[in-house]
């Protein structure tokens, strides 16, 4: 599957790497960091969810796996990185009436 920005992904890095799916190992990494970080809970129906908002990060990355971007993000120098995969996975909501 090839994103709208894959040129500039291409341009930058090289190549486009594939990702594959997260496995239900890989998941269940995310669902638990998820939970204990903004205290949402997620059903196996937001495995897609996870996929389809954060495999760009990934390719980004230079990751092709779940697993490696876990552990990229679970080291205490890229703690920061976190702040972009919780953006890609949480939907902003604004109160303002229109």
């Amino acid at each position: 599957m090839l994103l709208d920005n894959s040129a500039e992904i291409v341009a930058s890095r090289g190549r486009l790497i594939k990702v594959n799916e997260p496995t239900d190992a890989e998941f269940k990494l995310f669902r638990e960091l998820v939970l204990k970080d903004l205290g949402m809970e997620w059903g196996d129906d937001k495995k897609y969810l996870l996929y389809a908002r954060v495999q760009r990060i990934l390719q980004e990355h230079q990751l092709e796996t779940f697993q490696s971007y876990y552990d990229y993000i679970e080291r205490e120098e890229n703690r920061k990185e976190r702040q972009f995969l919780y953006n890609a996975v949480t939907t902003t909501k604004s109160g303002f009436y229109r």
